[in-house]
């Protein structure tokens, strides 16, 4: 009888690893039997996106500086700009700091500004 499974030298089961590099540049390694996989919706993951969000920050056509209330994955945001979705980097619409965000044109008072992220 035939068998696809890999074996190892030593004659025990092979596990696929997966890796892993983060943002940071730093990899990690996972066996597959470490893995949890989930399908479909999860609370975990739902609390931690933010749709349609806000933040402090006066529009005035000189401020730029704009203040999440919480706490963001770097490169999660998604700025929109009167319905627009914003290019995020240097030298683009905006970047990220922190729990702020610096918008490279200043929006005025009668701009609507709404971002979507996820929660650190």
């Amino acid at each position: 009888m035939s068998s696809n499974a890999a074996i190892n030298p030593d004659g025990s089961p092979s596990v696929p690893t997966l890796f892993v590099v983060t943002q940071e540049g730093v990899a990690k390694k996972y066996d597959w039997n470490d893995l949890k996989i989930y399908i479909g919706e999860s609370s975990h993951f739902n609390s931690s996106i933010v749709n349609n969000s806000t933040f402090t920050g006066l529009q005035n056509n000189a401020n730029k500086i704009f203040t999440l209330p919480d706490n963001f994955i770097r490169n999660s945001t998604k700025l929109y700009v009167n319905g627009i979705r914003q290019k995020i980097g240097t030298g683009n619409d905006y970047v990220e700091n922190n729990n702020t965000i610096v918008i490279a044109i200043p929006p005025d008072s009668t701009d609507n500004l709404i971002i979507d992220y996820i929660k650190q």
